[in-house]
């Protein structure tokens, strides 16, 4: 595995457990509507990028990382709901799912050549 792999999935999984930690501590700013449409924006520009870094670092993995980011968002959103000062919304996870879905078609229609060269050296 080269240093540049290995980079990427540091990288990746530093930012899990970044976003991870900003998702749960407590704020006492959070949106005062029922639908804030600039939260929802940030779960899918985060999970776009979350999924992006998952796939560069697990190309061969792109199912498995989908699914797996997936699985994080709803594991957020339940923690949320079981905080007294944050709110896990069935909403936010879609928004999170957006996020997957867009990074996976941004690969596949914008470096699909390039991500298969990048699966046969890693």
């Amino acid at each position: 595995m080269g240093i540049a792999i290995s980079f990427i999935r540091i990288a990746f999984w530093l930012s899990c457990f970044v976003f991870g930690f900003l998702c749960v501590i407590p704020s006492v700013y959070l949106p005062s509507g029922l639908f804030d449409w600039w939260d929802k924006a940030q779960h899918v520009l985060a999970f776009f990028c979350l999924t992006g870094l998952g796939i560069l670092g697990y190309p061969k993995s792109i199912t498995k990382v989908s699914l797996g980011l997936l699985m994080y968002g709803a594991m957020i959103e339940i923690i949320q709901s079981l905080t007294g000062w944050r709110f896990g919304e069935w909403a936010d996870w879609l928004a999170d799912g957006i996020g997957i879905l867009l990074s996976v078609i941004a690969f596949k229609i914008f470096i699909p050549n390039g991500l298969k060269l990048f699966k046969q050296k890693h």
